[in-house]
Parts: structure tokens; sequence; C-alpha cells
């Protein structure tokens, strides 16, 4: 009996022993918003092929996951958790995303001491299967090792550590120019040099965008007034490089207030220190300097009429009234169709125009960008920093790989691949790949 009892003791602990031990694995992504759509569309594909189940009983119902947008709008979501079965990796794999902007994304991953952790969704927001929209408990800070970048680490102050991989180009993401829905037919472009001289100054005459004199007289002053984003967004930064203004130099810029109930916007307000619109990454914290944390946050204000506009001082203590003003910005294609739902107008950039409106962009529109006339785009990259244990590589490279698919598809970009012409930085000189 004892010997039995010692037999089956030793079949027992190698029936243990042999079971599989399962390496669960946890990726953080943050940073730029550009690619939303397509990243979230490629995870969720992702975690679709291995729906079925696998060994481990855990995963018995493939995965879940949750969503800080309504049923079905994951693909908008700022934040999003994913949890399960993933090609290549054995175990559970949790994906989380906050989306946050290019340079900030950047900041958060290359500094390590916590100062710029970030917030995700947290494990208790997922169902047991499938989707759970409007999530919104959180977790504490946490540091991430992943991030989507509208620029190159070379554009932000971040220049070390030197983020990896050298070449973290996944696609090329394209913006336009708008004006919101009330400006007139002659504001129908955008050069680079006007471009410059009204982000230096906050607002210009109308007459210098349109060429009619008689839209300025001393009665009647009408004007454009520059909108824009903080300095933690990819998109003030390829904007700047862009137009040969300098990524760190300070613009002024305005924080439109929206009439609630109407379609007006009432009052432009000079952006102020210290506030929740300022720009802290280069370290300029100054008056004007400031802008919108987010595209979606400043779209609505586009599709507004500017037909009696007050002007405020930045300590909004000084009021000038100016009547017809017409706003002006710089978007992702992605975000300018949204505008555009909402009433906004495009406006061409250095005289070529791409259809924002219909997105994706047409074959037509898709080949000016590919073969640079049209040069408002910028690279996104998805950097990590340090390296990689087998099974974040697995994912890392999944979603490197599968994400060109759904660039087009998504609206707000070109494949890698695609590209007839190179760019060596962020506003640098379009030429042909050879």
């Amino acid at each position: 009996m004892k010997k039995n009892f010692i037999l089956a003791a030793s079949v027992a602990a190698f029936a243990f022993t042999a079971t599989p031990v399962w390496a669960d694995v946890e990726i953080r992504i943050v940073g730029a918003s550009a690619f939303r759509q397509a990243t979230l569309d490629t995870i969720k594909s992702l975690f679709d092929s291995e729906v079925a189940p696998n060994p481990n009983p855990a995963l018995a119902k493939g995965y879940s996951y949750a969503h800080d947008k309504a049923p079905g709008d994951y693909k908008s979501s700022k934040r999003s958790v994913w949890r399960g079965n993933f090609p290549g990796v054995d175990g559970i794999t949790t994906i989380r995303c906050t989306f946050t902007g290019s340079v900030e994304g950047i900041r958060a991953i290359a500094v390590t001491d916590g100062t710029y952790d970030e917030t995700f969704l947290a494990n208790s927001t997922l169902a047991v299967s499938g989707e759970n929209a409007n999530a919104t408990t959180q977790t504490g800070k946490l540091p991430a090792k992943f991030a989507f970048s509208d620029v190159y680490q070379t554009s932000t102050p971040i220049v070390s550590p030197v983020l990896n991989p050298a070449d973290a180009r996944v696609g090329v993401v394209t913006f336009t120019p708008l004006a919101n829905e009330s400006a007139p037919a002659g504001l129908n472009n955008l050069t680079s040099q006007q471009a410059r001289a009204l982000f230096t100054a906050g607002l210009q005459p109308l007459s210098i965008f349109t060429g009619v004199s008689g839209e300025v007289d001393e009665d009647n002053y009408n004007y454009v007034v520059a909108i824009g984003r903080s300095d933690s967004s990819g998109t003030r930064t390829t904007f700047l490089a862009e137009i040969g203004y300098g990524i760190t130099n300070l613009v002024q810029q305005y924080i439109a207030t929206e009439n609630s109930g109407t379609d007006q916007v009432t009052d432009v307000r000079l952006t102020w220190a210290n506030g929740p619109y300022s720009s802290t990454v280069w370290g300029y914290d100054l008056e004007g300097n400031g802008g919108y944390e987010s595209g979606g946050d400043l779209r609505a204000a586009f599709g507004r009429k500017t037909d009696s506009v007050t002007l405020t001082s930045a300590d909004g203590t000084q009021t000038f009234p100016i009547g017809k003003a017409y706003l002006v910005t710089f978007l992702s294609t992605g975000d300018a169709r949204s505008a555009m739902s909402g009433g906004a107008k495009q406006l061409a950039f250095n005289g070529v125009k791409i259809d924002a409106s219909n997105l994706p962009l047409s074959a037509a529109d898709q080949a000016k960008v590919v073969n640079g006339s049209y040069t408002a785009w910028g690279y996104e990259h998805l950097y990590y920093n340090g390296s990689l244990s087998t099974d974040e590589g697995s994912v890392y490279q999944a979603i490197k790989d599968s994400i060109p698919s759904y660039i087009s598809t998504s609206g707000n970009g070109i494949p890698f691949d695609s590209m007839a012409v190179s760019r060596a930085d962020d506003g640098g000189t379009v030429a042909p790949i050879f």
C-alpha cells in the first residue's frame, strides 16, 4: 500500500510539473492619436484571429475589451484595454492604450522616473468576453514602453535615451488646413508665408489671405485668427516644421468659446499661462503659446459661424469687439473630416488640395502625397524604450506588420511602402526615392 501511494504521488507530481507554465505579457501604448483607428483596428483583428480556445483554460472565451466611448465606437477611444489570446504569445496578453500626443508620448516612455507616466483603463472595466463601452475606471499612473509619434524623436526636447528601433516608421500621416464654417469663398488656401505671419501675431487681416483690399477698412476689420494645438502635439510640431516656422519658436494662438445652443463662436481668448491649454513640453508656458490638447477638442469650434466675435486678452480682463473673424487651424485629415462634417471648410495648402471630406483619400489625392506634390505630411513612428522580451517583441512586430493594411481605410494616412518620395526629417525636403 505504501509503495502504491508513493507511485501515485510521483505520477501526480509529474503531471503537475508537466503542465505548461503560462507567461502573461502586458503592453502599454501611449502617444499620437493620428493612427488611433488603424491601431485599434489592428489590435482587434489580431485578437480576433486567436478567438479559438487554446490549452490555457483561463482563455476559453477568447478575449474581451473595454473603452471609453459609446458601444461600437472603440476606434475613436482615448483609452482602451484588450485582454486575451494573442497570436504567437502563450498565456494572457493585455494591451492598454492611452492616446495623449506625439511629443507627450515620447516623453512618457523616455523618462522612466514616473514623472510622466499615464493612466490607463483598469482590468475591472473588462466584461467576461466581448465589448464593454463607456468605461471610466482607470488605473493609477503606470509606465509605458511603446509610443506612437507623428514626428521624429529629434523633433522633441527628449533626446536621451535614443528610442528604438532605429527606423520606427509605420506609415505616413497626412494633414490639412481648415477654416471655420462661415469662411468666405476667397479664403480657400493657406501658404507657408501666410501661416508664418498668422501664427507669429495670432491674427491677420482677411485681405492677406484673399487679396481683396476692400475687406478691411477702419470701420470693419475682418480678421483671420490662429487656433491650434499645445506643444505636446505632433500635429503642431509637423505644422511648424512644414511651414518653416521653427518647432521651438513661440506662437500666438486663441481658444474659441462656443455659444451653447447656437451655431456661433462669440469669443476668442488668447491662451493663458498656467491654465488648461498650457504648452509645457519645451518649457515655454507663456501667454499665447498654449493650445488645445487634442484635435477632437477644437473640431467643434470649426463647425460654428463667427459673425460677431470679441477678442479677449489672456488674463480675461480686456475685450475688443472685432466683428467678423475667421478661424484657421491645421489638423490631421481624420480630424479634418470630422470637423468638415460639422461645417468646417477645408483649405488648400500652398495651392494643392486633397479632399478630406470623403476618406479614405481618392486614388488621385493619394497620388499627390505619394508623388510629392502635396507636402503636408509626416511619418508615423512606433517607438519603444530599451529592449523587448520575446513576447513583447512578438506583439510589437505583429502590430507593426499588420497596421499598414488598416492605414488607408482609416483615412488618416498612406502605407509606408506606397511612397515614391521621402524626407529625412520633419518639414524636410521632399525628394524622390531612388
